[in-house]
C-alpha cells in the first residue's frame, strides 16, 4: 500500500494509520490543534445559552470565557440557542418536553449524561426526545466521563429560523 504511516499518540497507546500522502498534513493539523469542546458542541459567541443541572464548573468557566451571558440555576431564557441539561438519572430526562419550548428555531438541546453507565442510556435519551417531538442527532464526547447527546426541535420549527 502506497502512502505514509501516520502515528497519533493516544492517552495509553499509539495508533498507526496508513494514509495517502495528501491526507497526512490534514491529520497532523487535527491532532496538533484539536477542536475545543465548545467548538464540537457548536457554541458561538453570539448565542444565548442556558446550563441546567449539575454542570461541571470547568465547563461553565469555558462558556463564560466565550459568551457574554450564560444563564444557570434553573431558569431558561425564551429563544435560547443552546440549552445544556446535565442529567444523572432517568427522571431528569422528564424535563426535555418543557425545555423544548424554550429553544429558538435552529437551536439545540444537549443532554449531558454519564458515559457507558446504566443510569441513563442513549436509548433513554432517544425515548424522551421522541416524546418531546425532538430528533436525536450525533453524540459528542463531552469529557472522559460524560457524553453529550444532541437533540433538535422538529424540522418545521427549525425552518422558521431560516
Amino acid at each position: 500500500m502506497a502512502g505514509e504511516v501516520w502515528v497519533r499518540p493516544e492517552e495509553e497507546r499509539e495508533a498507526a494509520v496508513h494514509l495517502d500522502g495528501a491526507v497526512v498534513p490534514w491529520a497532523e493539523s487535527r491532532t496538533r490543534e484539536p477542536r475545543s469542546r465548545l467548538d464540537r458542541l457548536g457554541v458561538r459567541t453570539d448565542q444565548r445559552v442556558a446550563a441546567l443541572g449539575r454542570v461541571e464548573e470547568r465547563f461553565l468557566a469555558e462558556l463564560r470565557d466565550r459568551l457574554v451571558e450564560v444563564v444557570t440555576g434553573g431558569s431558561v431564557p425564551a429563544g435560547a440557542d443552546i440549552i445544556f441539561l446535565a442529567a444523572t438519572q432517568r427522571e431528569e430526562l422528564g424535563r426535555i418536553p418543557g425545555l423544548a419550548h424554550f429553544i429558538a428555531p435552529g437551536g439545540v438541546l444537549w443532554v449531558i449524561r454519564p458515559r457507558g453507565g446504566r443510569e441513563i442510556t442513549e436509548q433513554d435519551v432517544a425515548v424522551s426526545a421522541k416524546a418531546a417531538g425532538m430528533s436525536v442527532g450525533r453524540a459528542v464526547r463531552f469529557s472522559p466521563t460524560h457524553t453529550a447527546d444532541r437533540l433538535t426541535p422538529p424540522s418545521a420549527r427549525r425552518r422558521q429560523g431560516r
